[in-house]
């Protein structure tokens, strides 16, 4: 999957869009991987992910978007608490 993660020409950035249905084991290593390579690289990357709870738990900053608007930006600590979020895109009940 590591090829999967392209790089920006600058090379100080990267993106990750996952494949819609993988085995949950394997989105914990692509997890575990994204984290390794943001912090042992010193690159950005930017996620696309449907696995909110995931994505909020390894990212220092998230935009929520909705019908391709940004609706919700902040940092990932702060938002995966916000009622919107959870409503939204967590499961949860506002």
């Amino acid at each position: 999957w590591l090829s999967a993660v392209r790089s920006w020409p600058s090379r100080r950035c990267c993106y990750w869009m996952s494949p819609a249905c993988i085995a949950p084991k394997l989105v914990q290593d692509i997890a575990r991987s994204i984290v390794a390579i943001s912090r042992d690289e010193k690159v950005s990357v930017l996620l696309v992910e449907q696995n909110s709870r995931m994505a909020l738990s390894i990212s220092s900053r998230a935009y929520a978007m909705s019908t391709g608007s940004v609706v919700l930006t902040g940092e990932s600590k702060a938002l995966i608490n916000d009622d919107r979020i959870r409503a939204a895109y967590l499961g949860g009940e506002v």
